[in-house]
């Protein structure tokens, strides 16, 4: 990923605009509220309190079963490399060259954390606490200087994406844990009072919106990414009969328009 544009001017503007609206976060409050605004990572409460904060921004690998095992290496972190943090009254701008690397040399040895332990096809596997719940973490205890990195803020910092870069995956551009996107579709869908719609819905609603807007068909098929425009037309058939109307009355207009410029040039 390309850093080049990122500067400590537009660093502190995203942190500053990202802290004043973090207090409308239904989450990060009730971890506010747990921790009394100000976690103490030697808390065995304060840490199972920033688990869930987590796993409801979508850190689903640090699962609930799975809570002790990274609440330990946050602690093992937090003693050791944790430790030399700067203070957390300290907002990005005030922070020097040295305390920017004490940051990033901080984040790199938590995010390579063990975060959970687990048993597949027989063997034991360790999973990191990796860079997304890492960001959050660090954001957690240092909020005026840290950013919780995610979309929003590559977006926000105008880093491009590469062209052979996934549409969902991580700080890295690694892939995402399965149905980590599907179960943050599924608490949003929840949350606005649309139950029962899935991720893959939104797709077809997609498609039907633009068709009915008079987009055209390939166009279409080219988002959708299907291999050609006939696929496209026989998936979404249901259209069609408002699409041929719509096709109708605009030919009849043209049609009627050239009339009428044919019946005035006749008068003149």
């Amino acid at each position: 990923m390309n850093y080049e544009n990122v500067t400590l001017c537009k660093l502190a503007l995203a942190g500053t605009m990202y802290d004043s609206l973090t207090p409308f976060n239904y989450s990060l409050g009730r971890l506010n509220k747990a921790t009394g605004g100000s976690i103490d990572l030697t808390n065995p409460a304060h840490r199972i309190s920033l688990m869930k904060w987590l796993n409801d921004w979508g850190c689903r690998h640090l699962s609930e079963d799975q809570h002790e095992v990274a609440s330990h290496s946050i602690l093992n972190w937090y003693q050791g490399d944790g430790a030399s943090l700067f203070t957390n009254r300290k907002p990005l701008w005030d922070l020097g060259d040295h305390e920017l690397e004490i940051a990033a040399h901080a984040y790199g040895s938590l995010k390579d954390k063990t975060g959970a332990r687990r048993v597949r096809g027989g063997s034991k596997q360790e999973v990191h606490i990796g860079p997304t719940a890492a960001s959050k973490i660090l954001f957690a205890i240092r909020p005026k200087a840290l950013m919780p990195w995610d979309e929003a803020m590559r977006t926000m910092l105008e880093l491009p994406l590469k062209d052979d870069g996934l549409v969902f995956s991580d700080l890295e551009g690694k892939p995402l844990l399965p149905n980590t996107v599907t179960h943050a579709w599924i608490k949003l869908v929840r949350r606005i009072g649309l139950k029962g719609i899935r991720l893959h819905d939104a797709r077809h609603s997609h498609a039907s919106l633009m068709l009915k807007a008079g987009i055209h068909p390939k166009i279409v098929q080219e988002r959708l990414g299907h291999s050609s425009v006939t696929i496209t037309l026989d998936t979404y058939s249901h259209v069609a009969p408002g699409l041929q109307e719509a096709a109708a009355e605009s030919f009849d207009k043209l049609l009627n328009g050239r009339r009428e410029n044919v019946a005035i040039e006749n008068h003149y």
